[in-house]
């Protein structure tokens, strides 16, 4: 029987992308698709895949709480984080979520496939830039420094001044959409569910005067 897989990401491009390398296998069988973290919960519940391959940094619910949610619903769920960041305090958070795996999006189809297929039968795998990230960040403690990205040092500030995603961005000369993921991944990276949290934290951290 074919290993079932259920693909969540909220983009569009990297969903037809996955559908097509995994029915080109002879192995796998996709069997759900969603597009942000609330739809992969609810979803899973009703598929039962025996590996998702999850996005992180997705809006209204990332990929860290819905890998945590899913775990809750099943312990024995199979999550493998498919991400473009993999910075320790990213991939520390995704294992304590309980992620069996954490892979680089840049990966080929073949390690792709053999991830899934190990994940199946409860082998690990970590992509060699995730792993340094993780040992860096566990030896760096939990500053500032170490959970986030110099841009989302920068995010974390306009947001802890109240300013809008708009605001940020007109600020900062860089899209909405970019200020959205940064925000996003900033949420996922401090553990905190929404910006008040987020501008607590920074000036807890002395990001910014209190």
């Amino acid at each position: 029987m074919p290993i079932t897989v259920m693909v969540v990401d909220d983009q569009e491009l990297i969903r037809f992308g996955l559908r097509l390398l995994i029915k080109a296998s002879p192995t796998l069988r996709l069997v759900g698709e969603a597009r942000g973290g609330y739809e992969a919960v609810l979803m899973y519940e009703r598929v039962r895949p025996d590996v998702t391959l999850m996005d992180i940094v997705m809006p209204e619910m990332n990929g860290i709480a819905a890998t945590k949610a899913i775990r809750q619903i099943d312990e024995h769920a199979r999550v493998i984080v498919l991400s473009n960041y993999t910075d320790g305090a990213m991939v520390r958070a995704a294992f304590e979520a309980g992620a069996m795996s954490y892979l680089s999006k840049d990966i080929n189809a073949e390690t792709l496939i053999r991830a899934v297929e190990d994940a199946f039968f409860g082998k690990p795998t970590l992509a060699p830039t995730a792993a340094q990230e993780l040992i860096d960040a566990l030896r760096g403690g939990d500053d500032a420094e170490t959970k986030l990205t110099p841009a989302e040092v920068e995010v974390l500030k306009c947001v802890a001044q109240g300013l809008s995603n708009i605001e940020i961005a007109s600020k900062l000369v860089v899209s909405t959409s970019t200020v959205k993921k940064h925000v996003s991944s900033i949420l996922t990276k401090l553990e905190v569910s929404n910006r008040a949290e987020a501008s607590a934290w920074a000036v807890r951290h002395k990001l910014i005067d209190n």
